[in-house]
């Protein structure tokens, strides 16, 4: 079975994906792990197939009742 696990966040939140990645593939399945580019090396490193996930934030502005609020 093909599998695709997309996650975003830092080591500790990639970490855990790369061993059920792992688990997976031990058993048979070919998997992609997707995340951040910056986690390109990370994932690669176990041997574990990887594409990038683009997401674009952009900056909120904070909501009126924000702004006026007296401690805001």
């Amino acid at each position: 079975m093909n599998i695709v696990i997309p996650t975003i966040g830092i080591r500790g939140d990639v970490q855990p994906y790369i061993a059920l990645s792992l688990g997976l593939q031990k058993s048979g399945h070919a998997v992609t792990l997707v995340s951040h580019p910056c986690m390109r090396t990370l994932v690669e490193s176990y041997s574990v197939k990887f594409a990038p996930i683009r997401i674009l934030i952009l900056p909120m502005k904070q909501p009126s009742f924000v702004e006026n609020h007296p401690i805001g």
